[in-house]
């Protein structure tokens, strides 16, 4: 069996909650398939890859309830779904949005296919959590079915061009993420990165020696 690059059991990806990987077809696969259950009952075995990129977020009930409210002319203006998909197109296409010069002033665009609030919403579905913010993926690349997630406002904030990243047991944080994970100070983390540290002294608990600093 293929061994899975991240270990996904308990995760939720829009309405599925992962039970744990499909043996059988790992066995049968060079890919890692997870077992999951969506919110309505059915359980469903999904390619790791499909999950992680928003690609499939249900059995295939989402589908059946957007085009339920498709067809009724969505009616759905007053939604918290519809006020993301304006927030997004504003801060990518009004210079006088507070956010644009960080979006669209920088080049970040929405796809043709998200300029229809119908095929967004087919997309993206519902946000699958209370507070939930629309996310990119690549921070460098437009809006767009394969580069969106859904996440809370304390990752969506980590995730900005002006983040300090450094690499933590080979894996790279963000230097507030890195703080919570070592309880370390964030700016003594980041102090001890800029003067290009070796990792075991960028997180080590103690006070460096006046040698080990240089």
């Amino acid at each position: 069996m293929v061994k899975p690059l991240k270990d996904l059991t308990g995760m939720a990806f829009g309405r599925l909650r992962v039970l744990g990987p499909d043996t059988q077809k790992n066995l049968e696969s060079r890919c890692s398939h997870w077992l999951t259950r969506c919110y309505c009952g059915a359980e469903k075995t999904v390619l790791g890859a499909s999950l992680t990129r928003g690609n499939t977020r249900s059995c295939g009930c989402l589908s059946v309830d957007v085009t339920g409210a498709l067809r009724r002319t969505h009616g759905m203006c007053t939604t918290p779904i519809y006020r993301v998909w304006q927030a997004m197109l504003s801060r990518c296409g009004n210079p006088k949005d507070p956010s644009y010069a960080n979006y669209g002033g920088r080049g970040i665009t929405v796809c043709g296919e998200w300029q229809r609030f119908e095929t967004f919403l087919s997309h993206v579905g519902q946000p699958p959590f209370a507070g939930a913010e629309l996310d990119r993926v690549d921070n460098d690349s437009g809006y767009g079915p394969i580069n969106f997630r859904w996440s809370t406002s304390k990752v969506n904030n980590r995730n900005k061009r002006t983040t300090h990243w450094v690499l933590y047991r080979g894996r790279r944080v963000s230097l507030a993420e890195a703080s919570d994970l070592t309880g370390l100070q964030a700016q003594k983390i980041r102090w001890r990165s800029l003067r290009g540290l070796p990792e075991h002294l960028v997180f080590a608990d103690r006070k460096l020696s006046r040698g080990e600093a240089l």
